[in-house]
């Protein structure tokens, strides 16, 4: 009886190093090869995705990517990585990984399955193991830890009303920051925006008319949604100025195709000619 339970102790220390053995201190598979957010900007910087060297393939959804991105990221929108439908998402990646032999990046959120079900699904199909390195800590890490390399990220006119509906502006989870000029906002503009009339934001006097929302938006973690007529430089250039004074990158995002489309595709979420 001793000597099974000695056995039985000696199976059970066995899993456990084995399990300890598996994992590295970040709870991250050692059966995977990884590359830290640090010397994947080096490579980005040193021109590794411009000269083929290396190429990036994403598996965030559509909204996760929408949220951040590497430039030059090839999206696959496969997650979760389900079903056979989402792994068929990876297959056109798959087939330029079959026409290069270079090194290729898997990023997903936080770098857990991911990335490694793409790994395995392109080890699967013939990909070498020895070519494939997983964003440690995901793209989510990536941005936090350089914000500076941010891309500017969208949000739908549906996806705009659904927050509109579930009260995140009435909340104060939200808040709309408006661009356009006096006129266009008489024209047309979303109840309860943030008016700054700052457009065509050419001159410092034009910039000048942001700060007050910049002041406003610095005191609180509420997410922001840019508005201008087109979803363009009326948007874009707040987002370069806020980011640039310190509002972090992943708080902002533009109303893709802007206030026209918005009136047009949603018009009931509109006041018009300043009339409800």
């Amino acid at each position: 009886m001793k000597k099974q339970m000695k056995l039985l102790g000696c199976v059970f220390l066995l899993l456990i190093t084995s399990f300890m053995t598996a994992c590295n201190d970040n709870g991250q598979s050692e059966s995977y090869n990884y590359i830290s957010a640090e010397d994947l900007k080096a490579r980005i910087e040193a021109g590794d995705v411009e000269s083929g060297k290396m190429v990036m393939i994403d598996s965030q959804t559509e909204e996760e990517f929408r949220e951040s991105h590497l430039e030059g990221a090839i999206a696959t929108f496969a997650r979760p990585l389900e079903s056979d439908e989402d792994f068929a998402k990876l297959d056109p990646a798959l087939a330029k990984l079959q026409e290069t032999d270079a090194d290729i990046i898997i990023l997903c959120p936080g770098g857990g399955s991911g990335a490694t079900r793409p790994f395995d699904y392109f080890a699967e199909n013939g990909i070498d193991e020895e070519r494939m390195l997983i964003l440690q800590d995901g793209v989510s890490n990536y941005v936090n830890t350089f914000p500076e390399d941010y891309l500017t990220s969208y949000i739908s006119g549906a996806e705009l009303v659904a927050r509109l509906d579930a009260g995140d502006m009435d909340s104060g989870e939200l808040v709309l920051i408006d661009s356009q000029t006096e006129e266009e906002f008489q024209t047309s503009h979303i109840p309860g925006v943030v008016a700054t009339h700052a457009r065509p934001l050419e001159t410092d006097e034009d910039f000048a008319k942001l700060n007050p929302a910049l002041d406003m938006i610095n005191d609180t973690d509420q997410d922001i949604v840019l508005v201008c007529p087109g979803g363009g430089s009326g948007a874009t250039r707040p987002f370069d100025y806020f980011v640039t004074n310190g509002i972090n990158p992943h708080r902002l995002r533009i109303l893709e195709n802007g206030q026209n489309s918005f009136d047009s595709e949603f018009p009931e979420y509109v006041v018009f000619d300043g009339n409800n």
